[in-house]
């Protein structure tokens, strides 16, 4: 069996993606920052699956970190059939009172380093001569301008447009690129962005391990987007037709800081 790799694996919806791919018979690559949560996750799957798991810690908010590990996963010489670009987090607050490093660190994150890891790992993707798959995870955040959550959303509206370009070059080699977006999920997202204090954050949120079974089925199926609960898809449907001013507004007096509140 070829192998999976998965970004952001020790918690939240890339250690549900792990578990969901390992059920599947999957031999997984896994990488997060956290290495002790790493190992845990790897003896787990292993055992229970009876798979081959490898796994890395890296920091990829850091690029050089970025580049070793896919000169690792070059290193290992092992087929690869699956990318997940899982890893990925918010800031928030107003832009100016956002500190400046913080905001840059989470671009790299969610966005430069999809996009290196992509762009260095397709060859791999396209030497066993298979079908190959691509999971990117995008955001509900992507399909509109969030005041106080905006390089967040912004950075997962890149995400979702290049996903979908990415899969139209990408059909002729027989590379199905799926986009994962979803609304807000039961995890430690909210936490690191420091959201934990605002109610309507949570009151939505879905189970990880509910999100990453719809997002491998769908992958598996052949969607082009997998987005998981049907009021998601209602709010999707309705932020393309009403003003977007007017849906802003509404998002500004949710997530508008108050004043003891500080932001990171």
């Amino acid at each position: 069996m070829r192998y999976a790799l998965v970004t952001g694996a020790s918690g939240g919806i890339g250690k549900e993606l792990a578990r969901c791919l390992a059920s599947r018979k999957w031999n997984l690559l896994l990488v997060a920052r956290d290495e002790k949560a790493l190992a845990e996750l790897a003896k787990e799957l292993s055992q229970t699956h009876q798979i081959d798991v490898h796994y890395r810690s890296a920091d990829l908010a850091k690029p050089a970190e970025v580049e070793s590990l896919v000169e690792w996963v070059n290193g290992l010489q092992v087929p690869l059939g699956v990318l997940v670009n899982n890893a990925g987090y918010g800031v928030w607050g107003a832009f100016e009172t956002v500190d400046w490093q913080a905001q840059q660190q989470m671009l790299q994150v969610n966005v430069m380093a999809l996009l290196q890891i992509t762009h260095r790992l397709l060859p791999l993707l396209k030497a066993s001569g298979k079908p190959a798959y691509i999971l990117q995870v995008g955001s509900l955040a992507g399909y509109l301008p969030l005041p106080y959550f905006n390089l967040y959303a912004a950075s997962k509206a890149l995400v979702n447009s290049f996903t979908r370009a990415l899969a139209c070059e990408l059909r002729q080699h027989h590379i199905h690129v799926c986009l994962l977006a979803p609304g807000a999920v039961a995890t430690r997202f909210n936490e690191r962005a420091g959201l934990k204090d605002i109610p309507a954050a949570q009151r939505y949120a879905m189970p990880a391990d509910a999100v990453a079974k719809a997002a491998v089925n769908g992958l598996f199926k052949g969607k082009a987007i997998v987005m998981p609960g049907y009021s998601n898809r209602i709010m999707a449907r309705l932020v393309s037709c009403l003003p977007k001013g007017w849906s802003m507004a509404v998002v500004a007096r949710i997530y508008k800081p108050s004043e003891n509140q500080t932001s990171h």
